[in-house]
């Protein structure tokens, strides 16, 4: 799947799913134990919040564009009527 990027690519794509999974780690541990207290509230249910759903929504783009070949790869393979 991802044998046709460059390394670089690669890496930062990787970097970038990394990043996204400590946010959303933060952002599920302060949701279940309040981690930072009433200060970490605007933080994390905002920015963490929408850096998580805005790098996922970039990380489909770029799949989308470097690797067009597999695009429609989840389309319904049936029809119906």
């Amino acid at each position: 799947m991802t044998e046709s990027l460059s390394r670089p690519v690669r890496c930062a794509l990787s970097a970038l799913w990394f990043l996204l999974l400590a946010a959303l780690a933060v952002h599920v541990v302060h949701a279940v134990s309040w981690f930072g207290g009433k200060s970490a509230d605007n933080v994390v249910g905002n920015w963490v919040y929408d850096a998580v759903l805005i790098g996922s929504a970039a990380l489909c783009g770029a799949r989308a564009a470097l690797l067009p070949q597999q695009r429609f790869a989840r389309r319904p393979t049936s029809r119906s009527g």
